[in-house]
């Protein structure tokens, strides 16, 4: 046994031994071609983080993992918290451990974290599939810097996971882009440079004053971020590299299909659809029909866009007029809201747009669904402009799977009997909505499965926009005239703050169009019924409301409050309002930034003329300068020169320096003149002589000769110090 440890022993001298002589010979070899290599830096010290660093290292990943809940499977996020808490009791063990005088275990064993990484690997797999996409990718961030901070044991472990946080902030733009979530970003943000100047500090600090440093430390870089934002030459294009998005659950579109009942729940959905601001002319209130799909196929009181493949093809068709550009009687820009529809609203009677495919309905449908807010223009006429081919109105639009009763026959016969033109037909059944106690309600009462039309139109006569626009519809269908229905949204709230229009899918309605004189009419049976829901618009109407059918007892002084508010009512809508042209403004500038809106801005400072990538440059240069001088001017101005032994001395440092000492912030020149000693002792007595008349100069009060006569003596002897070479190396200490 002692033989084999004498051996062991042997080998590794031996070992060393070699090592040695191959180092010794690399650097004859060196120093006979003349190659003289710089002396190693010293390692600058460490220190343990201070606990008010660590527990707000805590709160900030506490933050992401609550952020996370919004976005990922309730498991995973929950998951998040384990590792964290189970840190925090770490934590709390080593400062008891500290204050007993035993050893702190920072970190659970290897196999402890192995556990940890395997169950977050299969999380992942389990609820995601694998780790492509945003919300996979991110949720397996988010665990992974929760593992981070359980296993983290040295300072430069806590600076890892402060990179990784800063990454998750920015990843929170993927999801949300609002004015809330900038601003949570921001002040996340300034946590997070706190921390890391907490933690690059040692000893305790007072948490406040470093968090007002931190805020103003990013409030001097705002001004560049957003001059950088706006000035900086905007790239089109999509990148390619970025991971693929995800489908968000708070995204909303209409149906391409229209059941009885659907458009009535969809008038308690305050959510907003998208916003419109028009150029000149901004339309009533009734002239506003969104018009976004057209239903041609009927299923028993049921309309879709198309009721089987072949049909689909034939919905498809593009006019073969393109993509028209041209402007109108009305000119607007939309800001839509995220929405799974590929199907874009426009206002009727379409004559313009700027994305999308013009079908033979007159809808305009993207190749893609627009999951992330999005922008684009239009423009309408009062009259359709398209006069559409007699061929494209074929048997589709009569056809019905309803067939009527004999009932419903005899009254057929005599519309027939009465009318001599399909728009005097139309005209006739609007008639009977009229002067029948047909009502306009919510809540609409359950129809027959076998004869839904017919037990609506002789029994119940009450119900949505649906209600009314799938009977119509239905009917002239069994009149031999071509109808389909229509659905998009009606109406629209004017924000005065903003001069623009807000669309709610509350305002999702539902229309007809006749084939009459050789062109598609708008008719719709709702203003029959209710003309104050197409005069006033869904929200007018809704202060009628009651909660169970809309009151006439309530109308005068629900239109009162709607149209001219006071008191409560009208503080409220202003401050509404103003949020929301807040927002609306924020998503034109900001969100939906583009290279024609950078144009644009071009244009409104008088720049427009000049070649767009040259003028921005020069405004980035201009913008980057006076930055530059409004932030470093002033404390170039305030700032006292320094004296003349100060700058001696800093000769000195920099030639201590260049030897491999660090000279860390704050060291004294005795701090600086052991750290020499200690390299160089037989330097001992020449650079305490250099501290000795540095102190004199600096702090004691002499004669101005005699001042003038220790400022040349400290030059000589800074002149004349040359650092030898010695073993030790050692780092100054503050």
């Amino acid at each position: 046994m002692v033989k084999e440890k004498q051996n062991r022993r042997n080998y590794f001298e031996q070992g060393w031994r070699v090592r040695m002589s191959a180092s010794t010979t690399r650097k004859g070899l060196l120093k006979r071609l003349g190659i003289n290599l710089p002396p190693r830096p010293t390692v600058p010290k460490t220190h343990a983080p201070s606990n008010a660093a660590l527990s707000a290292l805590t709160v900030a990943i506490a933050l992401v993992a609550a952020w996370h809940f919004s976005i990922a499977h309730p498991a995973i996020a929950g998951f998040t918290f384990l590792p964290l808490l189970l840190k925090v009791i770490y934590l709390r063990r080593d400062r008891r451990s500290v204050e007993l005088g035993r050893q702190a275990k920072h970190a659970p064993s290897r196999w402890v974290m192995a556990i940890f990484t395997v169950l977050s690997l299969g999380l992942i797999l389990i609820f995601y599939g694998g780790w492509n996409g945003q919300v996979a990718g991110i949720s397996f961030v988010v665990l992974l810097v929760s593992l981070k901070f359980l296993e983290s044991r040295v300072l430069r472990d806590y600076f890892v996971v402060c990179v990784i946080l800063l990454f998750l902030a920015s990843c929170a733009f993927l999801f949300d882009s609002s004015i809330l979530s900038i601003l949570g970003v921001t002040f996340y943000v300034i946590l997070i440079v706190t921390i890391l100047h907490l933690l690059s500090t040692p000893g305790a600090l007072a948490t406040k004053p470093v968090l007002f440093s931190s805020a103003r430390l990013i409030a001097t870089a705002l001004p560049l971020a957003i001059l950088l934002f706006f000035l900086f030459p905007r790239i089109q294009g999509d990148f390619g590299f970025l991971p693929s998005r995800d489908e968000n659950g708070n995204s909303q579109a209409l149906e391409d299909r229209m059941i009885a009942g659907d458009l009535a729940l969809a008038a308690f959905n305050n959510a907003l659809a998208f916003r419109a601001e028009f150029d000149d002319v901004t339309p009533a209130t009734h002239e506003r029909y969104w018009r976004v799909k057209a239903l041609t196929g009927e299923r028993n009181f049921q309309w879709e866009i198309a009721p089987d493949t072949t049909w689909l093809q034939d919905e498809r068709v593009i006019t073969g007029q393109g993509k028209l550009l041209s402007k109108g009687f009305y000119n607007y820009t939309i800001i839509h809201q995220e929405s799974t529809d590929p199907y874009l609203p426009y206002l009727d009677y379409l004559r313009g747009f700027s994305d999308g495919m013009l079908l033979n309905n007159t809808v305009v449908r993207l190749r893609n669904n627009g999951a992330d807010p999005f922008i684009y223009s239009g423009s309408a006429d009062r009259q359709r402009n398209f006069n559409m081919s007699a061929d494209l109105v074929d048997q589709r639009f009569l056809q019905t799977e309803a067939l009527p009763t004999s009932r419903m026959n005899r009254q057929l016969d005599t519309w027939r009997s009465l009318a001599n033109t399909n728009a005097e037909l139309a005209n006739l059944v609007l008639q009977h909505f009229r002067k029948n106690p047909f009502s306009y309600t919510l809540l609409p009462p359950i129809l027959d499965e076998e004869f839904p039309l017919e037990d609506f139109f002789f029994r119940t006569q009450s119900g949505y926009c649906e209600h009314y626009a799938s009977t119509f519809t239905t009917i002239m269908r069994w009149l031999q005239v071509p109808a389909r229905v229509v659905v998009g949204y009606q109406g629209g709230e004017l924000n005065t703050s903003g001069s623009f229009i807000e669309v709610r899918y509350s305002d999702a309605h539902a229309w007809s169009e006749l084939w009459i004189d050789g062109r598609w009419q708008r008719y719709d049976p709702t203003a029959a019924i209710s003309p104050d829901r197409i005069e006033f618009g869904m929200q007018a109407l809704m202060e009628m409301w009651d909660g169970g059918q809309f009151s006439d007892q309530r109308r005068g002084r629900a239109l009162a409050n709607f149209l001219n508010p006071s008191g409560v009512s009208a503080a409220y809508r202003f401050m509404r309002q103003t949020w929301s042209n807040a927002s609306y403004q924020w998503n034109k500038w900001v969100v939906n930034y583009s290279v024609d809106t950078q144009k644009e801005l071009l244009e409104s400072l008088g720049l427009g003329k000049f070649k767009t990538l040259s003028t921005l440059m020069v405004l980035l240069i201009i913008g980057i300068t006076i930055i530059a001088l409004a932030q470093l001017l002033p404390s170039w101005l305030a700032r006292e020169p320094k004296a003349i032994e100060q700058r001696l001395f800093d000769i000195l440092i920099k030639k201590i320096s260049r030897k491999g000492i660090i000279i860390e912030s704050g060291s004294t020149a005795r701090d600086i003149a052991e750290s020499v000693i200690q390299r160089s002792p037989t330097q001992a007595n020449e650079i305490q002589e250099i501290v000795s008349t540095f102190e004199s100069l600096r702090y004691a009060s002499i004669a101005a000769e005699k001042r003038a006569t220790l400022l040349n003596s400290l030059k000589s002897q800074i002149s004349r110090f040359r650092l030898k070479p010695g073993k030790k190396r050692q780092t100054t200490e503050n």
